[in-house]
C-alpha cells in the first residue's frame, strides 16, 4: 500500500471512481447490477447544494483502490446548525482488499475522511451498512449500531382516509419558494433533523436522472401547508409506493390526511398494494401514521436493515441521536 495516496476527490477523478465502483458492485449485487453513469455520480456528489463529501485512496497509475464518501446535508441540532452525512458507496478495489482482523484499506481511508470532515466542522455521520461494513465501522471507525430498522406500512384502500374540503392536494414539477418557510417552521419543531428547504428537494428529487418521484403540495386558502414526496414503482417492500418525504406541522392533521389519501389513490392508480414510510420510532409522524392504519413492518421481512451513527458535533452525543434525531425515508439511499 505504499504507493497509494490518500486524499479528497480532484476534479478529473471521475472516470476512475466510476471503473471502480462498477467493478465491485457487480461482484456484489450480480447480474441485476446497472453500472452507475456519469450524469448520476454528477448528481449525487458534484450537484449537491450542501457540498461534497468523497475521500480516495489512489494508485499509482491512476486506479482508485478505495473509496470513503458521504452525501451531506444541512441540519438543526440542540448545539447549532451543522451538517448530516450519509455515509454511502464506499468501498475497497478487488485488488487491494484484506481481512476484518486489522486496519485494512477500508478503515485507513475512512479514518483519514473522517479527520477531513470533522475538520470541516461535519456533525454526524450516519448510514445503513452492508455487514462487513457495519463490522469493521464498529471495530475501527467509533460507530454505533443504533437500531434495526421497521418500515410503516398499510394496505391500499384499506379504510378510508380522512379528506376536507378546505385543503387541495396537487403534484408539481418543482418544489414552490414557499417551502422555505414550512421547511424552516417544521424543522423547528423538530429537535435534530436536516432541513428540507428549496434547494434540497430540487436537487433530491426534482433533479434526480435514475429515480422517478412525485413531488406533491397540499394549500389552505393557497397557502402551502404540506409537501410530500412519493416514489411509486418501488420495491424496497413489495408491492409499495414509497413515500419519501411528508412535510406537515404537528398539529395539521387535516393536511396530513389530505396527502395521505392522496397518496392512497396515487398508489392505486399505479397498481400498487401498499403505502410505506419510514420515521424514527420517537417520531410525532410515527404515531400519526399508526393511527391512521399503518403498522410496523421489520425490514428483516424483505431485507435486513440497521442504522449506524457517529456522533461529531461538540456536545452531541450517542443518546441525543437515539432520542432526538428526526429522519425519513429520504435521508437514506434507500428510496
Amino acid at each position: 500500500m505504499d504507493d497509494l495516496e490518500l486524499r479528497p476527490f480532484r476534479s478529473g477523478d471521475e472516470a476512475a471512481i466510476l471503473d471502480a465502483f462498477n467493478l465491485v458492485f457487480r461482484e456484489v449485487c450480480g447480474p441485476s447490477f446497472v453500472d452507475r453513469d456519469l450524469a448520476t455520480w454528477r448528481w449525487q456528489f458534484l450537484d449537491n447544494p450542501a457540498g461534497m463529501r468523497v475521500h480516495l485512496a489512489v494508485a499509482g497509475d491512476g486506479t482508485v483502490a478505495a473509496q470513503y464518501a458521504a452525501v451531506p446535508v444541512r441540519a438543526r441540532t440542540p448545539h447549532g446548525d451543522t451538517m448530516l452525512c450519509q455515509i454511502v458507496d464506499s468501498f475497497v478495489h478487488p485488488a487491494y482488499r484484506q481481512g476484518l482482523k486489522r486496519p485494512g484499506l477500508f478503515a485507513i481511508t475512512a479514518r483519514a475522511a473522517l479527520e477531513h470532515w470533522i475538520d470541516l466542522g461535519d456533525g454526524l455521520f450516519f448510514g445503513m451498512p452492508v455487514e462487513n461494513a457495519r463490522k469493521m465501522s464498529v471495530r475501527f471507525l467509533g460507530y454505533h449500531t443504533w437500531r434495526s430498522v421497521d418500515y410503516f406500512c398499510r394496505d391500499v384502500g384499506a379504510g378510508a382516509l380522512r379528506t376536507s374540503d378546505e385543503v387541495s392536494v396537487a403534484r408539481v414539477d418543482q418544489p414552490s419558494p414557499e417551502v422555505d418557510r414550512l421547511a424552516e417552521t417544521v424543522t423547528r419543531q423538530k429537535q435534530l433533523a436536516s432541513v428540507r428547504d428549496t434547494a434540497y428537494l430540487t436537487w433530491r428529487y426534482a433533479r434526480c436522472p435514475s429515480a422517478p418521484y412525485e413531488l406533491v403540495e397540499a394549500r389552505r386558502g393557497g397557502a402551502l401547508t404540506g409537501v410530500m414526496v412519493l416514489r411509486p414503482g418501488h420495491e424496497l417492500v413489495a408491492g409499495a409506493c414509497s413515500i419519501a418525504e411528508l412535510l406537515v406541522l404537528e398539529d395539521d392533521e387535516v393536511s396530513l390526511d389530505a396527502l395521505l389519501a392522496f397518496a392512497d389513490e396515487r398508489a392505486r392508480q399505479h397498481g400498487r398494494r401498499r403505502l410505506m414510510a419510514l420515521f424514527a420510532p420517537q417520531a410525532h409522524e410515527a404515531g400519526a401514521l399508526h393511527d391512521r392504519g399503518f403498522q410496523t413492518e421489520p425490514s428483516a421481512a424483505s431485507f435486513f436493515r440497521s442504522i449506524g451513527c457517529r456522533p461529531a458535533q461538540p456536545g452531541l452525543r450517542f443518546t441525543d441521536v437515539s432520542t432526538r434525531w428526526w429522519y425519513s425515508l429520504g435521508d437514506f439511499d434507500l428510496v
